[in-house]
């Protein structure tokens, strides 16, 4: 019995949504790059302000970390733009790949492979606000979005059924 289907077009849209997916859902510290790029830039300024007196180690450290938030910042960016590059150039980019969640495995469908996972193949399974994360192993994964599924609410049996299989 099929559970759901899966029709997924890879397109730079759908990278987007993966990616921002990824960094809710998975990511531990690139979600929170901007967050300490603008806390670095905080301190650097604070010091710069309150600075006592001219201290020169003070005065340099203001500076340092001033500039050290917009660096890591710009940093954070060019991580999603080389991954979002790397993703559109692929060469399964802007073709469609079915997935199949059947009873007895999952089944996969691109342009340039095709297999079969039983269930209890996936190492890990994670639910993010869009879609879904398979891991395979580690770092390997397939992304699952909500829309491409053809049974409206079938997120929370699947993520059961991986659960179970584990």
């Amino acid at each position: 019995m099929t559970l759901a289907v899966a029709k997924i077009q890879m397109t730079p849209e759908l990278y987007r949504q993966q990616y921002a997916d990824w960094l809710v859902a998975v990511s531990r510290w690139a979600k929170w790059a901007p967050h300490i790029a603008i806390g670095l830039s905080a301190i650097g300024v604070a010091l710069l302000v309150l600075r006592p007196d001219f201290i020169p180690s003070v005065l340099v450290s203001g500076w340092f970390f001033t500039l050290l938030g917009p660096f890591e910042y710009a940093s954070h960016l060019r991580n999603r733009n080389k991954w979002l590059k790397g993703a559109n150039d692929s060469k399964v980019a802007g073709q469609w790949v079915e997935i199949r969640f059947e009873d007895d495995a999952i089944y996969l469908k691109g342009p340039t492979s095709e297999s079969r996972t039983e269930w209890h193949g996936f190492e890990r399974a994670i639910a993010a606000p869009s879609g879904l994360f398979l891991y395979t192993d580690k770092g390997v994964h397939i992304y699952v979005p909500d829309y491409a599924l053809d049974v409206p609410g079938a997120k929370p049996s699947i993520m059961q059924r991986l659960q179970a299989a584990q």
